[in-house]
């Protein structure tokens, strides 16, 4: 947690960017798994 925004300003947004995509990913495979378990 302290290397939060201590090595660049680009950092944070990386970041920021890095949890959105993952964020994103993770509600779309597991919205289509649970879809897949529901009609199977």
């Amino acid at each position: 947690m302290a290397l939060l925004g201590s090595s660049s300003p680009l950092t944070p947004r990386w970041m920021k960017l890095t949890f959105y995509l993952t964020h994103r990913i993770f509600l779309l495979s597991s919205s289509r798994f649970f879809i897949w378990l529901i009609t199977s």
